[in-house]
């Protein structure tokens, strides 16, 4: 997750007794000298967090354009389920028929049990493409939406209250590579691209240098 400016190698966390409590840090995996403090990481990382704010209109925009979307999806999903359901009442009639075709004696009893075989496979293929079809309204998709937009307003919230796991998982969301903490700041070259459309020239944003990748 973070990376040494030093040698490229990853920095490992740990912690020691000290000056009568628990001093917890970053150091290099590779031996070298290079090591932080976490507090002064999680202060970076959360000040950054903190000035995260969506682009003025992003959020309606988005929720807009998925609502179409989303729509057209429903309409399709609706459609497809009637077209299942129509198609198995007809393998359902043609299973009846069958079975009357050979009570009446018009069908042996091997060229029924082949007739019923294919019908009751196709019948269950549709039955299994029915219970596969999203039944999801697009009202409910766009709540999660609008919940994840929440979500991203109020970062710097769950990173200050989360555990160890919940801190690298907001890290990692925005940092899908590697970052190098140096001189009190963060740097990298790969932010994620929902955090930059999103947030593009936010304070959170401006925050993160840009890593030197001349070498």
């Amino acid at each position: 997750m973070i990376e040494c400016e030093k040698c490229g190698n990853n920095l490992t966390a740990s912690s020691s007794k000290g000056n009568g409590g628990v001093y917890e840090y970053y150091h290099c995996s590779n031996g070298c000298s290079k090591r932080f403090s976490s507090e002064s990481i999680n202060n970076e990382i959360g000040t950054i967090l903190k000035g995260l704010n969506l682009k003025p209109g992003v959020k309606e925009l988005y929720i807009k354009m998925l609502e179409k979307d989303l729509l057209g999806d429903v309409r399709k999903n609706v459609e497809e389920k009637k077209r299942l359901k129509n198609r198995i009442s007809i393998l359902e009639e043609k299973l009846d028929r069958i079975q009357n075709l050979l009570i009446d004696g018009v069908l042996d009893g091997e060229d029924y049990k082949e007739m019923k075989s294919k019908l009751k496979l196709e019948k269950l293929t549709c039955e299994e493409s029915l219970s596969n079809v999203r039944d999801t309204s697009g009202k409910d998709f766009v709540k999660q939406l609008e919940t994840g937009f929440g979500l991203v307003e109020n970062l710097s919230k769950y990173y200050d209250k989360g555990t160890v796991k919940v801190k690298r998982e907001i890290i990692g969301s925005m940092f899908p590579k590697k970052f190098i903490f140096e001189k009190s700041e963060v740097r990298t070259n790969h932010i994620d691209k929902t955090f930059l459309l999103l947030c593009r020239n936010s304070k959170g944003l401006k925050r993160i240098k840009e890593k030197d990748v001349s070498d």
